[in-house]
C-alpha cells in the first residue's frame, strides 16, 4: 500500500494462494500485466497516465489480453511398446511467452521442436510400459496455463515361465509380462477351473506395471487335480494361452533289468518289532495330520474374526505388552445414560449417551456407545478392547471403556458432534445450495495434516488401519478431525463397499493395486488410502471412480489408472496426492513426509 508501485507481476506471488493483497493509493499503470488483479476482493484501481483519473482493475477490459488458450493433440494417446507418437502443443493467442512441455518420465526416447505457436513432442520407441502424463505449459503476463494429455504404452502378455513348484503345497507357477497387466483365467484338461470347488488358491507374489508373478497354489495332490493345466493371460491388446501337465503321483517307469536278488525270507527281524515300528510311524502321521488340521481350523477362525472385527484390522504391534497385560478401564453401569440412537451397523446399534464423572466427580461427557449383536463373541470383543486402549493420540478417536450392562456388552467412545467427514464435506460444498459457509482451501488442509497426524501415529505403532477414508473420520464442532471407525459405514455408505470373489466386503475404490490382486495390506496400502482420502477432501466428499461401477472402478486401478487433480486445486496437493499412489508400494511416500508437506501448505496459505 502507497509504494508507488506502477507494474506488479503475478509471478511474484507464483507459489501462493493469495487471499488479500493490500496496492490501494498505488500508480499502477492500466495494461495487461494488471488484470491478474481482477480476482482479488478489493476494488484496485489503475491509471492511463500521469494526470488521468483513476479505473478499476475489476471493470478493465483489454482487447488481446488473456490467458494461454493451449490445446493438446492428441488429448489421449495409446501405443504399444517400441512405438512412437507425436504430441502438439498449440497456444491460439499469440501473447504467449513461454511454452514447455512437462511430463512423468517413463524412459521415453523423446525429441523437441518449435513451430510458431506450438511446441511439438516426438516420442521414439517406447521402452517402458506404463501410464503417465505429458503436460504443457504456457504463462504471460496475465497468467499460466496448463493442459495435458494421457500416455498408455501398452505390451502384449507373454507368458514367459509356466511350471509346477512343491513347498508347502504343490503350486503352478507363472511368470507374465504385458500392460495392461493380464486378467488370468485357468483350464484343467480343457475345463474351465472351479477354483472355489477345489480349494483352490491363486497367490500373485509380485505385481508392476507390465510384469505379474505368482502361483496357482493347489490344496493336495488328488486325482482330480492331476492333468493339463491350461493358463489365458489377457489385456485390451490381446491373449496368449500355455499349458503344462501336472501328475506328481506318477513313478518313474524303469528300463533297468529285473534283480536277480531275491528278498531274504530268512530274515532273523523279529515280526513284532516290525508291527511296533510300522505302528510307531502311523502313529506319527496320525499325531502329524491332527496338528496340521488344527493349524488351518486355528487360521481359519482367525481370518473369520477379521473379516467381524472393524478394529481388528489394526496389526499389532509385538513392541506392545501383551494383551492379557492390559487392564480395561473400568466404568460403572449406573454412571451411563442413553439420550437417542445414531444408526444401525452390521455389526450392532451405536447411542448418544452421557456418562458421569469421565473427566471430574461432578461432569458429565457425551459418548458414543455401541452395542453388540448377540453373535458377537464376549472374548473377541474383549481382544479388540484392549486393542483399542493402547490407541491414544489427539486425532485417533478415544476409546473410553468396555461396560457390561444388562448382559450386553458396550464400547464407550468419544463423541464427535459434527458427524463423519464426509457429510460434512457434502454440507460445506460449493455445489451444495443449502450451504451456509464453504470450507476455505486453508481449513481443508488442515483437516488433511491432522488425518495425516493420526495416520503417522498408528504407522509410527505399527498398525494398519485397512480402511482409512473421510466416512471414517469425525469432525467436532472445533473442526477436529480424528480416525475412527463404529463399523458403521458399511451400511450407512454400501455403495463404497464390494464383494470381491465371495469374500468380505471390502472397500476397493479406496484400495491400491496389490491389496485388490492379492489382498496385501501394509503401511504403504494405508498410504494409498490416505491419497485417495486427500482427493475426498478436496472435492468436498465426492465418491472415488464415481463414473465408474464397483467392478469398473476396480479394472480402472488394477489397470494403472489415477483420479484427475480436483478442481482448483494447487498443484502441491495433487502432487501429494500422485506420490500417494505409486504402483510399488516401496515408492510411495511415507506418513512423516506427507504430514510435513501440508504443515508447510497451511503455512504457506496463512501468510496469504
Amino acid at each position: 500500500r502507497r509504494n508507488n508501485l506502477n507494474w506488479l507481476s503475478w509471478k511474484i506471488f507464483d507459489h501462493f494462494q493469495i487471499s488479500e493483497l493490500l496496492l490501494q493509493d498505488n500508480p499502477l499503470t492500466c495494461n495487461c500485466s494488471v488484470l491478474w488483479l481482477q480476482t482479488l476482493p478489493h476494488n484496485i484501481t489503475c491509471v492511463d497516465g500521469p494526470f488521468t483519473s483513476p479505473r478499476s482493475i475489476r471493470a478493465l477490459r483489454i482487447t488481446g489480453c488473456e490467458l494461454p488458450q493451449l490445446t493438446i493433440e492428441p488429448p489421449n494417446a495409446v501405443i504399444e511398446l517400441g512405438g512412437g507418437v507425436n504430441f502438439t502443443c498449440s497456444s491460439k493467442n499469440l501473447f504467449s511467452t513461454h511454452l514447455t512441455w512437462n511430463k512423468t518420465s517413463l524412459g521415453l526416447n523423446e525429441t523437441h521442436a518449435r513451430m510458431n505457436s506450438s511446441l511439438l513432442l516426438t516420442i521414439h520407441k517406447a521402452a517402458s510400459p506404463g501410464q503417465t502424463l505429458v503436460q504443457c505449459s504456457a504463462e504471460n503476463e496475465i497468467g499460466r496455463s496448463n493442459v495435458h494429455a494421457v500416455l498408455e504404452i501398452t505390451a502384449r502378455p507373454k507368458i514367459v515361465r509356466l511350471y509346477s513348484h512343491l513347498s508347502f503345497y504343490w503350486s503352478i507357477c507363472y511368470s507374465i509380462t504385458g500392460y495392461p497387466n493380464a486378467n488370468l483365467s485357468w483350464k484343467l484338461n480343457d475345463t474351465d477351473l472351479d477354483a472355489f470347488e477345489h480349494n483352490i488358491l491363486n497367490v500373485v507374489d509380485t505385481s508392476t506395471a507390465g510384469s505379474l508373478n505368482g502361483c496357482l497354489q493347489l490344496p493336495g495332490t488328488s486325482l482330480d487335480l492331476h492333468g493339463k493345466y491350461t493358463l489365458t493371460a489377457s489385456n485390451t491388446i490381446s491373449s496368449t494361452t500355455r499349458s503344462i501337465l501336472f501328475n506328481p503321483g506318477v513313478a518313474p517307469v524303469s528300463k533297468s533289468k529285473p534283480s536277480r536278488f531275491r528278498p531274504n525270507t530268512s530274515s532273523k527281524f523279529p515280526l513284532f518289532s516290525l508291527i511296533l515300528y510300522v505302528l510307531g510311524v502311523a502313529i506319527l502321521i496320525l499325531i502329524l495330520i491332527i496338528g496340521l488340521l488344527a493349524f488351518l481350523r486355528h487360521r481359519r477362525h482367525q481370518k473369520r474374526r477379521l473379516n467381524i472385527l472393524q478394529f481388528s484390522h489394526l496389526l499389532d504391534n509385538p513392541t506392545y505388552a501383551r494383551q492379557s497385560e492390559i487392564v480395561l478401564p473400568s466404568i460403572s453401569p449406573s454412571k451411563i445414560h442413553f439420550i437417542r440412537s445414531l444408526g444401525e451397523g452390521a455389526f450392532g446399534r451405536v447411542f448418544l449417551g452421557v456418562v458421569e464423572g469421565l473427566v471430574s466427580a461432578e461432569s458429565s461427557t457425551k459418548i458414543a456407545i455401541k452395542t453388540l449383536k448377540e453373535e458377537f463373541q464376549a472374548k473377541e470383543l474383549i481382544q479388540e478392547a484392549k486393542l483399542l486402549t493402547t490407541l491414544k493420540h489427539q486425532h485417533i478417536v478415544c476409546f473410553y471403556g468396555l461396560v457390561k450392562m444388562e448382559e450386553k456388552l458396550l464400547m464407550l467412545f468419544e463423541f464427535m458432534d459434527q458427524g463423519d467427514l464426509n457429510t460434512y464435506l457434502r454440507n460445506h460444498s460449493p455445489n451444495n445450495p443449502e450451504n451456509e459457509t464453504e470450507a476455505s482451501l486453508k481449513q481443508l488442509t488442515n483437516m488433511a495434516w491432522q488425518i495425516a497426524s493420526g495416520g503417522q501415529y498408528l504407522a509410527s505403532q505399527h498398525f494398519i488401519h485397512r480402511d482409512l477414508a473421510t466416512r471414517n473420520c469425525l469432525v467436532n464442532k472445533k473442526l477436529t478431525v480424528k480416525i475412527g471407525d463404529f463399523g458403521m459405514s458399511r451400511d450407512v455408505y454400501t455403495s463404497d463397499y464390494y464383494k470381491v470373489g465371495g469374500q468380505t466386503l471390502l472397500p476397493v475404490r479406496w484400495m491400491p493395486p496389490e491389496a485388490l490382486l492379492y489382498r496385501r495390506f501394509s503401511i504403504q496400502s494405508d498410504v494409498w488410502s490416505f491419497g485417495v482420502v486427500l482427493w475426498e477432501i478436496f472435492t468436498f466428499g465426492q465418491q472415488p471412480w464415481y463414473c465408474y461401477t464397483n467392478h469398473e472402478a476396480v479394472q480402472q486401478i488394477i489397470n494403472g489408472r489415477l483420479l484427475p487433480s480436483p478442481r482448483n486445486t494447487p498443484d502441491e496437493l495433487y502432487r501429494i496426492m500422485l506420490n500417494c499412489w505409486h504402483q510399488q508400494p516401496n515408492e510411495r511416500i511415507t506418513m512423516k513426509e506427507i504430514q510435513r508437506k501440508l504443515n508447510h501448505l497451511i503455512e504457506v496459505f496463512q501468510i496469504t
